[in-house]
Parts: C-alpha cells; structure tokens; sequence
C-alpha cells in the first residue's frame, strides 16, 4: 500500500522474528520458493525477453545436489544491444520530471514491500542468506527506494528552493 509524501524520511521497519507469524510466514515463503518449479531465466533488453548466447545454472545452497534452475548468459553482441538500451533509457528518464520519478520509485517501494515475504524467501534459498539478514536487505531495497523518491521530488521546482 502506497505511504502518503511527507517531508521526512522514514526507514521500512523491519520485520520481529519474536512473533511466531512472521516467522512462519518467512519459512512458509522460503519452502514455497524451495519447491516452485522454476523455469529458464531469459536476459530481458529494453523491456523484451531474449534467449541467451548460453546458460548458467543455479543451485540453491542448502540443498546442492542438482540445479535448482538455469539462467540465460549474454554474449558481446548483447551486452552491446544491453548498454545501448540503457543508454537509450537515460534520456527517457532524465526527461521525467522529478514528480513523476518520485511516483515510480515509490510504486518500486510498495511492490517490494507487498512481496517481501516472497522475496525473503527467495533470498533465503536461492542466496543462502539466512532468513533475518534476507529480512534486512528487503527494508534496505525498500528504504533506498524510498529516499530517492523524497530526492526526486526536490528537482521539481515547485518544490524546491534550489535554483537549476
């Protein structure tokens, strides 16, 4: 759900592991990621999804006796079309006013916080972390998402007194 803008900035709260439902939730999300057959991992340039020059694999930590999925790898010839789509992004995005930037990283923010459970879980299995430093890096995502929307709202200006 969608914090309204105030003109401080406040950090995500971390989850209590001293209550019992979060913590089943966490362990109930870190099983499901466990168990959910996951298919290949596409490299996805400039918003397309693209089959790899070749694959990696991955293998979760804690249970490392075969792949737990593949991803695709990208050759030169795609990292180039990789960098340039990049490139290409930067002017959509610096002609974002900053209001409008704000609004997407605060939509990142309430994503990430809507799926935290999920995405611990994730971590947990897929990045052998444990499930509380898992927990930690998620409020961090979400706390870095949500100081540069603060800062983006500042190179409106309407609302700031710095003169571009």
């Amino acid at each position: 759900m969608a914090r309204p803008h105030t003109d401080q900035f406040a950090n995500a709260a971390d989850s209590d592991f001293t209550r019992p439902d979060v913590r089943h939730a966490f362990i109930d999300a870190q099983q499901v990621a466990r168990l959910q057959e996951l298919a290949p991992i596409p490299l996805r340039i400039a918003g397309s999804q693209r089959k790899g020059a070749s694959h990696g694999v991955g293998i979760d930590p804690s249970a490392p006796k075969g792949p737990r999925y593949t991803y695709a790898l990208a050759d030169a010839r795609l990292v180039d079309e990789a960098v340039a789509a990049a490139g290409a992004a930067v002017h959509e995005w610096s002609a974002r006013r900053g209001a409008a930037r704000a609004e997407i990283l605060e939509r990142a923010a309430t994503i990430m916080e809507d799926e935290r459970a999920r995405t611990v879980g994730i971590l947990g299995s897929d990045g052998a972390k444990t499930l509380l430093h898992a927990a930690v890096e998620v409020s961090e995502a979400i706390d870095i998402a949500r100081y540069y929307a603060g800062s983006a709202r500042l190179l409106d200006p309407s609302t700031s007194s710095v003169l571009w």
